[in-house]
């Protein structure tokens, strides 16, 4: 395969999950025991945990 030019773009690879959404998924799924967030951006998810 042939390689593209970059053509000037930029990648947008920072995109949060919502607080409220993280919120959500954490009491449906209940997840309990130690965690390894490698990726925690804005720590919504650890935020909704302490909850």
């Amino acid at each position: 395969m042939r390689s593209q030019p970059n053509r000037n773009y930029t990648s947008n690879d920072d995109i949060q999950t919502p607080l409220a959404l993280a919120r959500k998924l954490v009491a449906h799924f209940q997840p309990s025991g130690r965690f390894l967030e490698p990726c925690r951006g804005n720590g919504n998810f650890l935020k909704a945990l302490r909850m």
